[in-house]
């Protein structure tokens, strides 16, 4: 038996992580850290015996951390409450997810980690509840990115696989690479067409445009996620995702 054992290593990694992102906030880093040792020893320090102020200070350093562990599993808690409370348009589950990915927004953190404001493949994949997701991705998402996406996938048991485009600005060949590869990959699973969403919302326009196109042409659907906003700025935790049939979009009324 290895030791510490890998729930005991799972926790103690998530602690330490809680508490040094929180030390790089000024307030800690600056002002909490230095000073609350030295008051510990002003207030309850005394020359007899001499281990007594050392102790003080580990003591001290010792509850901050367990602030800050605090703190974090509080606003995890916080951000659990409002998943719950929060009323979303709800879609259906789809078995696989179809993400354009684009360098700065498709991130995917598991949802005992998702504090703040979530990513769109967050909103996504948390309604939908994929067993696969198809990432499209192009040269300009790393493979440090991908990488982070598939652990946090992996965590939920969710599966990730990349199809790469080579060009995601020209509409005239993202449109027909995009739809040729993704249904390719599609087809070759054989997943069933009702089984399957296409995300308008991540990448590129004509990467965009490639998913309303793929998805007509497989029969599935599309889904995007949207935010409130107030005088022309987003608000953070409004997210709102919405699915809709492609081809009946196209038919109008």
């Amino acid at each position: 038996m290895r030791w510490p054992p890998d729930r005991l290593r799972h926790w103690l990694g998530n602690t330490t992580f809680s508490a040094a992102r929180y030390l790089r906030n000024v307030v800690f880093a600056v002002l909490l850290v230095p000073v609350l040792p030295d008051i510990a020893v002003d207030a309850f320090g005394d020359d007899e015996p001499r281990w007594w102020k050392p102790l003080l200070r580990i003591l001290a350093l010792s509850a901050i951390v367990v602030v800050l562990v605090m703190f974090n599993w509080f606003q995890l808690w916080m951000a659990r409450r409002r998943a719950v409370s929060v009323v979303l348009h709800r879609m259906r589950a789809y078995g696989v997810v179809v993400l354009p990915m684009s360098p700065r927004r498709s991130t995917f953190r598991p949802a005992t980690d998702q504090t703040g404001d979530p990513s769109p493949p967050e909103v996504i994949i948390g309604q939908a509840r994929p067993t696969l997701v198809v990432g499209v991705a192009t040269k300009a998402v790393s493979a440090d990115q991908i990488d982070s996406v598939r652990a946090g996938l992996h965590v939920e048991g969710i599966e990730l696989e990349i199809v790469r485009l080579a060009d995601p600005d020209d509409a005239e060949v993202t449109v027909p690479e995009a739809t040729k590869v993704v249904l390719d990959l599609l087809q070759r699973r054989n997943v069933n067409p009702s089984d399957v969403c296409f995300d308008t919302t991540g990448g590129t326009v004509p990467m965009s445009l490639a998913m309303l196109h793929a998805a007509a042409r497989y029969g599935s659907d599309c889904c995007y996620v949207s935010s409130g906003s107030r005088d022309g700025v987003r608000l953070p935790n409004t997210q709102k995702v919405s699915s809709f049939d492609p081809a009946a979009l196209a038919a109008g009324p």
